[in-house]
């Protein structure tokens, strides 16, 4: 799987996914060309077709990295929204997000 950042390291770990990459590598730095072609190589190697973005972050480095595979981005959200009832506990936003990364990646094998 690729992630905006590691955020979500520890869930997919977890769960037996491999977290094959990050957009961002360092926080608060924009990733570099030759960092969004390596992490598209990545992808394609491993047939990943899916980019995990989060609703905090500009989605445009994903948009980007998603187009060049045909991916689609799907966003997981590490803080949550108290007047969302899907992720205004801790407890419903690990729901959330765990059900987008098993509905996103049960269209694909498991990295």
């Amino acid at each position: 799987a690729v992630t905006y950042h590691s955020a979500f390291a520890y869930m997919f770990r977890r769960f037996g996914i491999q977290l094959l990459g990050v957009i961002e590598p360092q926080p608060g730095k924009e990733p570099s060309s030759a960092d969004i072609a390596m992490l598209v190589q990545k992808m394609r190697q491993r047939s990943v077709n899916v980019v995990f973005a989060e609703p905090q972050f500009s989605r445009k480095a994903a948009d980007a990295v998603a187009g060049e595979l045909g991916a689609k981005v799907v966003m997981l959200d590490p803080i949550g929204n108290p007047s969302d009832p899907d992720r205004d506990t801790y407890i419903s936003l690990m729901r959330y997000n765990l059900d987008a990364i098993l509905s996103a990646l049960s269209r694909q094998p498991v990295q």
